[in-house]
């Protein structure tokens, strides 16, 4: 075997090239004359060619074959519990990714290499905020961000920065993440990481208040993952921009983007982000008065986000069904689970608050409640106001 495998395998999947990554590391896997090492490297790239194509429990085979390969050897651990934290997060199971990158991060904090020192903490920093711990995630990305920094990295140091301009976003402080999104757009264009660049646009999406910019802004992203040969990022953004039609009004066209999005998370296995649109798309089924059609899937969007047992579709969850009950007529007990809703997220999730109080509003001008609905409307502009 050619001691340049490994490389050439690394630059077709930096060239988006992700079949014929996998194609090339498969060969070369079946030499059984491979040193640990070098099958564990072609492994965690094969690994994470097909997490990009969305071939989550061929990567999951990969990362436990990574794992088989290295129990006494710290370096490798370290690299194989990474890549397992990275399938179990795209396949939804962040409470397990969050425990696992904290294990790798536990090895690599006992040996010398920086290296796999600065990758354990890249790889907790994406798991917390996973995780919904935006401010764990915001603190171990800006760590791993100055490392790379020292160390000349500016691939994986703009790969930090997206995840700290994501972390901003969940708490809603939309000008840093504003600030940390073009930081990343600005290492990946210097580096020529794709992957990055398209997480970057995707994220300056978040913060950005103008909605044909935000639109532009999630083309990029999408024809960038396209290029990068990331179906799950293309999926993430086809969401994103189904969310941006919805709210437009535009319903139609987004519960149209809306199901293919479900349909791509279904395929690959990819429970969270199937949750988060089918959740989107009842409420724009609400909206168009397509009751019965709601009631009918209900009961299975219930159950996934049960099973997902993770805050962010909780929350989502708990919003959509006071919706239906006041599509169903149910204004006073609409009313009271808003605003027991209002006071939870007010304490816990205060960047939900406006997603509340546009509803809130809405049950109090139907009770005739109008110096009610006024209070809520303004407090919701002021967060606005303060939110850019």
């Amino acid at each position: 075997m050619r001691s340049d495998t490994v490389e050439e395998v690394r630059q077709l999947a930096w060239a988006g090239q992700q079949a014929q990554a996998v194609a090339a590391a498969t060969l070369a896997l079946a030499e059984p004359r491979l040193g640990a090492t070098e099958r564990l490297a072609l492994l965690e790239l094969r690994a994470g060619a097909q997490v990009a194509q969305g071939r989550f429990e061929d990567a999951a085979q990969d990362a436990d074959a990574m794992l088989a390969l290295a129990p006494s050897r710290p370096a490798l651990q370290v690299r194989a519990l990474c890549c397992q934290a990275l399938v179990l997060m795209r396949r939804s199971d962040n409470k397990q990714a969050l425990v696992v990158a904290g294990q790798a991060q536990a090895v690599a904090a006992r040996g010398r290499d920086a290296a796999l020192q600065r990758q354990s903490l890249l790889c907790l920093a994406e798991a917390q905020l996973r995780a919904a711990q935006p401010d764990a995630a915001l603190a171990t990305a800006g760590r791993a961000a100055g490392l790379f920094d020292a160390a000349g990295d500016r691939v994986h140091q703009g790969r930090a920065y997206w995840i700290m301009a994501f972390a901003h976003t969940r708490r809603s402080d939309n000008e840093a993440s504003h600030s940390a999104a073009q930081r990343a757009l600005e290492l990946a264009r210097q580096s020529g990481d794709g992957y990055c660049l398209a997480n970057a646009l995707n994220v300056l999406s978040f913060s950005c208040a103008d909605v044909a910019e935000r639109l532009v802004l999630l083309q990029q992203a999408a024809q960038a993952f396209e290029r990068a040969g990331h179906v799950y990022g293309y999926m993430q953004v086809l969401g994103n921009l189904s969310l941006t039609f919805g709210e437009l009004g535009l319903w139609r066209r987004a519960c149209r983007l809306g199901e293919q999005c479900i349909a791509l998370g279904e395929g690959m296995g990819a429970r969270l982000n199937q949750a988060l649109e089918a959740g989107a798309v009842l409420s724009w089924k609400l909206e168009l008065g397509e009751l019965a059609e709601v009631r009918a899937r209900w009961p299975t969007y219930d159950a996934l986000v049960t099973a997902l047992d993770e805050p962010l579709t909780q929350g989502d969850r708990g919003l959509w069904r006071i919706l239906l009950a006041l599509a169903e007529g149910d204004r006073d007990g609409a009313l009271q689970q808003l605003r027991s809703r209002l006071r939870e997220v007010r304490a816990g999730n205060p960047g939900f608050e406006l997603y509340v109080l546009i509803p809130l509003a809405r049950v109090l001008l139907q009770r005739g409640d109008a110096a009610g609905a006024l209070r809520a409307t303004r407090r919701g502009i002021t967060l606005l106001r303060e939110r850019g």
